[in-house]
């Protein structure tokens, strides 16, 4: 058992017994670090992983506390972290077979991410076997099925719609039991899988502090509801409105899916996304390629962007069509590569090993934001 698990049974344990009732605040890092003599990273990661279970939340220079839906003996995942802990180390094999499940070639992110990958594992001796899901969880179900088949020292994943639940939960725990794995990017709700991800949450919030730090006070999201990445980016972005006072206004909080992004960015922008977006100064976007449809739609509206309106991304990627440099968030594509395929390399190694990594994100100033203060 990790040390940071050690922590994140006792928090249930303490809610389950109504000792911190919903609403109620949690013992502060440097209690929680004493009382188990951890470190203040396993302290964070314990804390990390019951967000993310949207069991508690943080507030910057106040503290963590209990969610207000959680009820006393009901609380969610316990039953994944002690089944998790009932796991049987993967069997070892002489494979030098790694298994990528990734979501699908033409993401921007890939080329970038798969060079990574294929630095780190050609350096150790090892090959690449490469499975596109297409952003499709049923044809996650097929590859999770070839993989139980096949033979791999372990297996890079790509999770597909990611805060949705998996269409076959016995089989997926049965790939996971029979293989090490380490996620990319966001872990399946539930599961206790190592993830080498950038913090989203975070993310979300720097960016928006920018937008209000530039004077934007109406200030809309475009998220994607079926990956957790879009979650969390959406509580970033809430979280720098509330810290600074602002409302967040749910009906200025856009949710797509994969398939009903071909409805939104259409040949123009409908009506009633035309109406929430009225009155608004800057869009803050679930990532680059949702912020350069959005411009074309806006300045095909007679919108200038960022004299008019100000418009965000997410991830730093390059576009060849586009030319205009957006106001970002870097994500660290390669370098999350060749840390996800090291992090495997060491489980693989070694069980015990915690493979988990999380990046920092940073802003990348562009020219899609207006200067309010000016």
């Amino acid at each position: 058992m990790y040390k940071y698990e050690k922590i994140i049974n006792w928090i249930h344990e303490q809610i389950e017994r109504g000792i911190y009732p919903p609403g109620s605040k949690l013992p502060t890092e440097m209690t929680l670090m004493n009382r188990f003599s951890v470190s203040r990273q396993s302290v964070r990661r314990a804390i990390q992983i019951l967000e993310e279970e949207e069991l508690l939340y943080s507030i910057q220079g106040s503290g963590i506390y209990v969610r207000e839906h959680v009820k006393p003996g009901r609380t969610s995942g316990i039953s994944d972290v002690l089944f998790q802990h009932e796991i049987k180390q993967p069997a070892r094999t002489n494979s030098r077979q790694i298994a990528l499940v990734h979501m699908e070639p033409a993401e921007y992110i890939f080329p970038a991410r798969i060079s990574g990958i294929y630095e780190a594992l050609e350096n150790a001796g090892y090959f690449i076997n490469l499975f596109f899901t297409d952003n499709r969880s049923e044809k996650e179900v097929q590859i999770f099925r070839q993989l139980l088949e096949g033979d791999y020292a372990g297996i890079l994943l790509d999770g597909t719609q990611s805060a949705l639940p998996r269409l076959d939960e016995t089989l997926f725990r049965q790939v996971i039991h029979k293989y090490p794995t380490v996620m990319m990017d966001s872990r399946y709700q539930g599961y206790h899988l190592p993830c080498v991800s950038l913090d989203d949450i975070l993310g979300g919030y720097l960016i928006t502090r920018h937008l209000i730090e530039k004077g934007h006070r109406e200030i809309a999201y475009i998220g994607r509801t079926e990956y957790r990445q879009g979650i969390k980016r959406g509580q970033g972005y809430a979280k720098a409105m509330m810290e600074s006072g602002l409302e967040v206004e749910p009906r200025r909080m856009i949710w797509y899916t994969l398939d009903t992004y071909p409805l939104l960015f259409k040949n123009s922008l409908p009506a009633p996304y035309a109406d929430i977006l009225s009155g608004c100064t800057a869009i803050v976007c679930y990532n680059d390629q949702v912020a350069y449809d959005m411009i074309y739609l806006l300045e095909k509206q007679g919108l200038r962007v960022p004299e008019d309106i100000s418009v965000t991304g997410y991830d730093n990627a390059t576009f060849p069509d586009q030319h205009r440099k957006l106001t970002t968030i870097n994500h660290p594509k390669k370098q999350l590569g060749i840390k996800v395929a090291e992090n495997l390399l060491q489980l693989i190694q070694n069980p015990s090993f915690d493979a988990n990594y999380i990046f920092k994100p940073e802003v990348v100033i562009g020219g899609t934001v207006r200067d309010l203060n000016e």
